[in-house]
């Protein structure tokens, strides 16, 4: 090359990480492309979810009669929120695995709403005491500063969540 940028290295190594949804386990398997060995492990910490994942989630909700005629006709339009997951620092071993999914009104003087979505049952929790409160909380935690009109720091918000 002439212009004296280095062509990037492709990559030696893998790691994939699958959720098992009948065992509520996450396996972790990592791997070289140049050999046939791969190291396979169960791991406790929650993955964060795949787009595919939470297409996953959305069809879900889709069989739900109120909820999937809402975004079929428009009303609701479905989006990754933040957490994505209940009990994100929970263990695997120790809760369902449960996705969040906001669901923003085409009607904006409606609230947005974010629901939780069990992976494991195909079940949806709505505005229900404690699962979805629970998210909240958590992403008040992680923040950390909750001064009104006052966006945290991306540092903050990395430093919260070692």
């Amino acid at each position: 090359m002439e212009s004296g940028v280095k062509q990037a290295e492709p990559p030696s190594r893998y790691r994939a990480t699958l959720f098992n949804y009948v065992s509520n386990h996450v396996i972790v398997a990592v791997g070289s492309f140049t050999n046939d060995l791969v190291s396979v492990s169960l791991s406790l910490q929650q993955p964060n979810p795949s787009p595919e994942e939470f297409e996953a989630a959305v069809k879900i909700l889709m069989k739900d009669p109120e909820i999937g005629d809402a975004i079929r006709d428009g009303s609701f339009q479905p989006y990754p929120p933040m957490p994505p997951l209940v009990d994100i620092d929970q263990p695997v071993n120790n809760v369902e695995r449960t996705l969040t999914v906001g669901l923003l009104p085409e009607d904006l003087s409606r609230k947005n709403e974010v629901v939780g979505v069990n992976m494991i049952r195909e079940t949806i929790s709505r505005n229900e005491a404690g699962a979805l409160r629970r998210v909240h909380m958590q992403f008040n935690r992680i923040v950390g500063s909750r001064v009104p009109g006052r966006s945290p720091h991306p540092t903050e918000l990395l430093d919260n969540l070692k």
